[in-house]
């Protein structure tokens, strides 16, 4: 976790915490990936999505970083 803040003039006006939302499932879960992009869209909430397969868990790994 960390921050991604904006500052001009050597100074923070806005900051921005890195928040991840991680989903672990054993199989795809599209429905479930989508209930979660769907809610940040509908709060207007601007995201990236990376998906990954963990191997020495045999699991699925899908970030929503906001």
């Amino acid at each position: 976790m960390g921050s991604d803040n904006f500052a001009a003039d050597g100074i923070t006006y806005h900051e921005m915490e890195d928040i991840n939302i991680e989903l672990y499932c054993v199989k795809k879960e599209p429905e479930t990936e989508k209930k979660i992009a769907d809610f940040l869209t509908a709060n207007k909430i601007y995201y990236e999505k990376q998906e990954t397969y963990i191997e020495s868990e045999k699991m699925i790994l899908v970030i929503f970083e906001i």
